[in-house]
């Protein structure tokens, strides 16, 4: 089962270019892909520009001097549907921010790259539809031992025989 995914690209107050993204869309896989590998405007608009997606990977070409099609992508190669299946062309969409979150669009996360150069994202089937921080999901800080003061990791844990 598809997990769908709309990316964009926040360029204005409240307008975000968009793409739709079929598959894998939950945090581990896009939301990681993402924050590594689309960090920059240009990277990001490079992969906008595919238009609507099929699997979002590390690179958005592929090598010209290699084969590559839909059925038999290269590795680590984002899957677009006009350019590798050959479907009509999906340009990305300029929408606002209640068009991105809303519950209708069939997405199960939405992510945003701000005008700040962050990722964020957000749940439109969920209540709270607020952009959350997307390095802080993924990679959440440690706790310090004042923070979380009844911890003593310097105890074995005990294990009952």
């Amino acid at each position: 089962m598809a997990t769908r995914s709309l990316i964009a690209k926040q360029v204005g107050e409240d307008k975000f270019r968009t793409i739709y993204c079929h598959w894998d869309g939950y945090l581990e896989h896009n939301g990681k892909v993402l924050l590594e590998h689309y960090n920059t405007p240009e990277k990001l608009d490079e992969l906008l520009g595919l238009g609507a997606i099929s699997f979002l990977a590390p690179k958005v070409n592929p090598d010209p001097d290699k084969p590559h099609t839909y059925e038999n992508p290269q590795e680590d190669v984002t899957r677009a549907y006009a350019r590798d299946r050959g479907d009509e062309f999906r340009p990305a969409q300029e929408l606002s921010y209640q068009e991105l979150t809303d519950e209708r669009s069939w997405a199960d996360y939405v992510y945003v790259f701000g005008e700040d150069g962050k990722w964020r994202y957000a749940q439109p089937w969920q209540e709270d539809k607020s952009l959350k921080d997307l390095q802080e999901a993924l990679y959440p800080p440690e706790l310090t031992e004042e923070e979380c003061p009844d911890v003593d990791d310097t105890e074995e844990p005990k294990m009952d025989m």
